[in-house]
């Protein structure tokens, strides 16, 4: 983990560097950095999806779990809000990443009722 709490995931998923997410333990996806973005949420804000398909095959198990404060918890990652409280669909919305967004939509875990803090849902997002 660097100076802004960026770990390898963190880089793959601004670089769009798929591979490396076969060498990353799938706990390394739920490191938040210094602005409350999991791994996850910089994949989905930078619109690689390839990272995410990785991260769907070579991590299925992220599906399961999230950890906060060191504790696990049985969510999926794919809901864990970020700072603002918008979960990585709220972030594909947002930047307009709709191959991601249909990727996501296809996960039961992925749930699109979670409202972030201005009070939206993901189809709320759509035509902001």
């Amino acid at each position: 983990m660097d100076h802004t709490g960026w770990t390898p995931v963190h880089y793959a998923g601004r670089l769009d560097f798929h591979y490396l997410i076969s060498l990353t333990p799938a706990s390394v996806l739920f490191k938040v950095d210094e602005d409350g973005m999991n791994a996850f949420h910089i994949v989905v804000k930078h619109g690689c999806l390839r990272v995410v398909e990785a991260c769907l095959k070579i991590h299925p198990g992220i599906l399961q779990e999230k950890i906060i404060n060191d504790s696990t918890w049985a969510l999926a990652l794919f809901s864990i809000p970020k700072t603002l409280g918008d979960t990585p669909l709220h972030v594909a919305t947002k930047k307009g990443h709709i191959k991601i967004v249909k990727e996501l939509a296809k996960i039961d875990e992925v749930d699109g009722k979670i409202k972030n803090d201005n009070g939206y849902t993901a189809l709320n997002l759509v035509d902001s």
